[in-house]
């Protein structure tokens, strides 16, 4: 092998690694470890792989806080729950300080040789006899040291936060978990966060419905404020306000986060109602609002800054209401790009926008460092346009040639206060893109989610355009 194949084959498996070592490891615990194997045949008791509990219930019965449960793959239902325990409404009750982990293979003595990929742990809301119960997860105490990690949470339908319900405290973690197909005739399809701050972290919400509000995420009482970082919303709806998320009086900060192909009537991906709401690294595709907001229905007093976002694609059905912002609350844009987002894309742009280093389709806003974007040069070269008629997000990662590239600033970028890339600095400037590579490569950031990196595109760049 020749030496610039030697360099290419290193750049690749360090890139790998910095995806997949992003988030710092759960440190260890001093309580008890109680196993959940729906396949063991021993003692039923939980103390071993050999003698676990069959059922998820029984091990949070047991469980106080600093104890860990590990569950083996399979899929575990709450039926037992109000028969056992006269837990109600029916659902996994997690005690305050206990840590939950899915994943397992069964033979595991060590946390870290776990795969929760491989090993697909799911917690249904399916109870038999064609019932369903929500939510899923129940949280009545979000303290630290409880924790959800390593599962995909599904078919929980009818109470509010359907998936998960989190309420009351700050420093719990919900993390390396799928929530999909749930929902509730109310608020928070796939989540409910109530006068709580948990810390989400690597998470999915697929195909979530809430019939009033917050097909994804439901964001309730004025002492809540979760933190996202690395999360996904696909496909989630509500017909009312929020199809991804739903804010009112209260806040929200994110970084690095997907918002794809949500819906609602008002914000197709978020409501902000009276809240205050901080996202870095985002990125919005082909999210609608029926009335308006496809990106963002901001409102009453909402406070939202994005910095290094780029919404692309996105659609309002009523006139002049924002394909991508509407609402008329300040929302303050850094080191984005709006674009593809039908005419008059943010309503009232001259007097809702503070806008900095940042490009939008047909207008050449004041301010400084911005984009003329009624000049065809300064047109955004991205890998492939997103098409919202085959389902397909696009590519939106710049090529070498894009004018957006070098045109942020990079002061502009919040410290690193939640430790993205795990290396304890948390003083430092925000270190990772959305992909988890170097943020700032150039003179200066790049405008959007991407940074234009020319080693990664030399190594990657046939697979992406193909």
């Amino acid at each position: 092998m020749n030496t610039f194949k030697i360099i290419q084959a290193t750049l690749a498996v360090a890139f790998l690694l910095t995806l997949v070592g992003m988030a710092p490891a759960a440190e260890p615990r001093g309580g008890t470890i109680w196993y959940v194997d729906h396949a063991a045949e021993g003692e039923d008791d939980g103390t071993s792989w050999e003698d676990a509990f069959n059922d998820l219930i029984f091990a949070l019965d047991a469980s106080e806080s600093g104890d860990e449960i590990w569950v083996a793959a399979g899929t575990y239902s709450p039926a037992k729950a109000d028969d056992e325990f006269g837990i109600w409404p029916i659902r996994f009750l997690l005690p305050a300080g206990v840590a939950l982990y899915g994943g397992f293979d069964g033979t595991e003595d060590e946390r870290d040789q776990r795969d929760w990929l491989a090993n697909s742990t799911t917690l249904t809301g399916d109870i038999g006899n064609g019932d369903n119960t929500a939510p899923v997860v129940g949280v009545e105490q979000a303290t630290e040291g409880t924790r959800v990690d390593g599962f995909t949470i599904t078919e929980g339908v009818g109470g509010n936060g359907a998936g998960i319900s989190v309420a009351n405290g700050e420093g719990m973690v919900i993390e390396n978990v799928d929530l999909i197909d749930n929902e509730t005739p109310q608020w928070g399809g796939g989540l409910l966060v109530n006068n709580a701050g948990p810390i989400v972290r690597n998470v999915r919400l697929i195909e979530n419905f809430a019939g009033f509000q917050g097909g994804g995420l439901f964001i309730q009482g004025s002492d809540s404020h979760p933190i996202l970082i690395n999360v996904t919303f696909r496909e989630n709806s509500s017909p009312n306000n929020g199809g991804a998320i739903y804010s009112e009086d209260n806040g929200l900060t994110a970084f690095n986060v997907r918002f794809l192909d949500n819906q609602s009537s008002g914000g197709g991906a978020i409501t902000c109602n009276n809240c205050n709401i901080e996202i870095v690294n985002g990125l919005f595709v082909n999210n609608r609002g029926s009335f308006r907001g496809g990106v963002l229905e901001n409102v009453v007093n909402g406070e939202v800054t994005l910095t290094n976002v780029t919404a692309w694609g996105n659609e309002a059905g009523g006139s002049g209401q924002g394909g991508a912002i509407g609402g008329g609350a300040q929302t303050i844009i850094n080191n984005s790009i709006f674009w593809g987002n039908g005419d008059d894309a943010i309503e009232n742009f001259n007097n809702s926008v503070t806008p900095s280093h940042s490009l939008f389709e047909d207008e050449n806003p004041p301010g400084d460092g911005n984009l003329d974007g009624t000049d065809a040069d300064n047109t955004p070269i991205v890998v492939r346009l997103p098409d919202a008629d085959d389902d397909d997000y696009g590519d939106l990662r710049m090529l070498p040639e894009s004018p957006t590239i070098n045109q942020g600033n990079s002061d502009l970028l919040p410290a690193d206060e939640f430790d993205i890339d795990g290396d304890g600095n948390t003083s430092e400037p925000l270190p990772l893109d959305l992909d988890g590579n170097t943020r700032v490569i150039g003179s200066a950031v790049d405008l959007g989610p991407f940074e234009y990196n020319e080693l990664l595109d030399l190594i990657f760049g046939d697979r992406f355009r193909n």
